[in-house]
């Protein structure tokens, strides 16, 4: 019976092996979509968006209050 080297592979090889591909995968969208925005909106509308989407991803963690900034909260108390 054939054995295939994917059965000899670790599970956690196969985890980071995983994990690396769908990181690119996620890379080239982020790309392929910025590309797409800076193409269509022009260089104001893109300066613009991309000023909001860092002001709001500055602030939306304290405005939230996630999970980060709740446990440094009561550790600190």
């Amino acid at each position: 019976m054939l054995r295939f080297p994917a059965n000899r592979i670790s599970s956690f090889l196969r985890d980071v092996v995983m994990t690396t591909l769908t990181s690119m995968i996620t890379i080239l969208s982020i790309i392929i979509v910025t590309r797409l925005l800076a193409k269509g909106l022009g260089p104001e509308e893109f300066g613009a968006y991309c000023l909001t989407r860092r002001m709001v991803f500055t602030l939306l963690p304290f405005a939230t209050l996630t999970m980060g900034v709740a446990l440094a909260r009561y550790i600190g108390l």
